[in-house]
């Protein structure tokens, strides 16, 4: 299993109740093939229990092979709209508890792609 737990990054959540929460993303590297718009990806080859899994891209921080860091609120990011062509990434993937009627589950927090 190749899960690094924690990593650089810590993403700091907001709730609606005003409190704020810091979590340690579990890090991962794999590769992702994105939806036709860009919005989600799925991941596969990690070798860790987030294999098979789709994630929501839209509006999270993500940062090309150079480096350089995006909001994620301008279109799609690194890993394209090409449905048929796969992208290696490192992904840091949290935990959300459901609040009230939110939903919870696994979550993006950050995405890069490596090549």
């Amino acid at each position: 299993m190749n899960v690094k737990r924690g990593g650089p990054l810590v993403v700091a959540l907001l709730f609606a109740a005003g409190c704020t929460n810091s979590v340690t993303p579990d890090v991962v590297e794999g590769r992702a093939m994105p939806n036709g718009n860009g919005t989600a990806i799925s991941f596969h080859d990690s070798g860790t229990e987030y294999d098979d899994n789709s994630f929501v891209t839209a509006g999270i921080p993500w940062a090309g092979p150079d480096g350089t860091w995006h909001d994620g609120t301008n279109g799609t990011n690194c890993v394209g709209t090409d449905t048929t062509a796969a992208t290696r990434v490192r992904l840091g993937i949290i935990w959300v508890e459901p609040v009230d009627d939110g939903i919870g589950g696994q979550r993006l927090a950050w995405l890069v792609c490596l090549e």
